[in-house]
């Protein structure tokens, strides 16, 4: 009896220091998951983009000019092109919903977009609120067209063939190597990966903006489609 008795001792205390012990810490499965991911902060959009996107969307919804709770899709492009400036947010629900890489025009800069353009031919990005439209299967795959709402801005974004597409030369690899992804005609243009879930989340009558430093904040807004 004493042996079982002593036998019993021994194994409860072995069974706490086990469970005390620091590897037991380590297993806990959700701490590790929250630190590896943490979900991107509301604030950690760019103000100044975001700000004049929410004010232009909140106008075009009230117009009617959107479907009711649409997306907006902001674009900043005074950040470097190497970076995710590319963010789909809900503004209802204060939601970032999708983040990502987005080239601009050849002839806008390299790493930086320094001019835009609503020229033809030009090769140069636009910058403005655009409205989503149809897609359809392209030169470059699944598309998206973009309709430019401010005169002498992005007006001729139609005419000039501005749509969201998926390309190979917006490569988040070459981008930490060489420091910019490639360059397109003037197109929005995103990794081919994750072009078909943007072009769902986003397709008809969502709100797109297009921020550049030169972009007059002041610029009207239509109260109809041109």
């Amino acid at each position: 009896m004493r042996i079982t008795y002593f036998t019993r001792i021994l194994l409860a205390s072995l069974l706490l220091v086990l469970l005390s012990s620091p590897k037991s810490a380590k297993a806990d499965p959700v701490n590790p998951k929250k630190i590896i991911t943490p979900p991107l902060a509301w604030e950690l959009l760019p103000q100044t983009a975001l700000q004049i996107g929410l004010a232009g969307y909140w106008q075009l919804l009230n117009k009617q000019l959107l479907k009711p709770n649409a997306l907006l899709t902001l674009i900043d492009l005074s950040k470097p092109s190497n970076e995710q400036r590319l963010f789909v947010i809900d503004p209802v629900r204060m939601k970032i919903i999708l983040q990502t890489w987005v080239a601009h025009g050849r002839e806008s800069g390299t790493q930086i977009a320094k001019e835009v353009s609503n020229r033809p031919s030009s090769n140069q990005s636009s910058a403005g609120f655009f409205l989503t439209g149809e897609t359809y299967q392209g030169k470059n795959g699944y598309s998206l067209r973009l309709q430019g709402l401010q005169k002498d801005i992005n007006d001729k974004a139609i005419a000039r063939g501005i749509v969201i597409h998926g390309a190979p030369y917006v490569d988040p690899e070459s981008a930490r190597k060489i420091g910019w992804v490639g360059r397109s005609q003037g197109c929005p243009a995103v990794p081919v990966a994750i072009n078909r879930q943007l072009i769902e989340l986003i397709k008809e009558n969502h709100c797109v903006f297009i921020f550049h430093p030169s972009y007059p904040i002041n610029a009207p807004l239509p109260s109809k489609l041109p």
